[in-house]
């Protein structure tokens, strides 16, 4: 079930952030290089941000 919820999550994330596909386009293709490239340049932030959010994390419980 875990899995099945992790997909829904990741896939409904990924078609929130891309913009709308070009209304000659199929629906169901695979997506595109430059859509793959949003999609790593959200995930790169993404990252960057958990990243500066663990390590303010363990300064803090350092500083206790």
């Amino acid at each position: 079930m875990f899995k099945f919820l992790s997909g829904v999550f990741v896939g409904w994330t990924a078609a929130r952030i891309l913009p709308p596909p070009p209304s000659d386009r199929m629906p169901w293709q695979p997506p595109t290089v430059s859509e793959l490239r949003i999609l790593a340049q959200h995930v790169a932030r993404s990252l960057d941000a958990v990243k500066e959010f663990v390590e303010e994390d363990e300064d803090d419980q350092r500083a206790d």
